[in-house]
C-alpha cells in the first residue's frame, strides 16, 4: 500500500508498542524493511513526553488511528489531534463513527481491510492537499477536554449534591486566545 504514496507520505509511528496481543516495534521495523519502505517510516518507541507532543502534531499533516474493529473505547489522541487542528483517519470503530458523524474532522475507513485503508489514506491526503475545511471548533466545543471535564464535574457535583461549576474555557493550543 505505502509504495503508491512514497513521494508524498512519511509515516511516523509514535508511542509505546508491543501491548499485549500486538506486535513489537521490532516486528513493525522488520515489516517496513520487507516492504522496502523503511526510508519512509520513522519509529518513536516509548512513552511520548508531554513536552514532545506539540512538535509531533505540528510536524504532521494528519493523524492515523487505525484501531481494530473491536476497539470500543475513545482515543485521547483523537482529542489531541483536534486540539492541534489535525484531521484524522480513523477506523470504523463505533466510537469513531459516531464522533465523526457529528463533527467532520476526518475520514472513517475500515482499518482491518488493506484495500479500504488505502482508500482512506488517499481520501485524507486529498482533503489535506485540497485545503478541506474540517470542523475542529465544533468538535472541541462538543467533545474537547474542557467539555469533558465540565461534564465530569457536573456528574460528580450531582452525585455529591453540590452546585455545578459549569463549562470551562477552551484549551485549544491552536486557538488565538491561548
Amino acid at each position: 500500500m505505502l509504495p503508491d504514496f512514497r513521494e508524498d507520505l512519511h509515516l511516523v509511528v509514535a508511542g509505546r508498542a508491543g501491548a499485549k496481543g500486538h506486535c513489537t516495534i521490532d516486528n513493525y521495523r522488520a515489516l517496513s524493511r520487507s516492504l522496502e519502505i523503511s526510508d519512509s517510516v520513522t519509529f518513536i518507541d516509548g512513552y511520548i513526553l508531554d513536552s514532545d507532543i506539540p512538535d509531533l502534531f505540528h510536524l504532521c499533516d494528519w493523524v492515523a488511528l487505525p484501531y481494530r474493529r473491536h476497539f470500543t473505547s475513545q482515543s485521547g489522541v483523537l482529542n489531541v489531534a483536534a486540539q492541534y487542528n489535525r484531521p484524522v483517519l480513523v477506523s470504523s470503530a463505533p466510537t469513531f463513527v459516531e464522533t465523526l458523524d457529528q463533527c467532520d474532522i476526518g475520514v472513517v475507513t475500515d482499518a482491518d481491510e488493506t484495500a479500504r485503508l488505502k482508500i482512506g489514506v488517499e481520501e485524507i491526503m486529498n482533503r489535506v492537499a485540497d485545503g478541506y475545511e474540517h470542523t475542529f471548533e465544533a468538535y472541541i466545543t462538543q467533545f474537547g477536554w474542557a467539555e469533558n471535564a465540565a461534564r465530569t464535574l457536573d456528574v460528580y457535583s450531582s452525585l455529591c449534591g453540590t452546585t455545578s461549576v459549569g463549562s470551562l474555557s477552551s484549551t485549544n493550543p491552536e486557538s488565538p486566545s491561548n
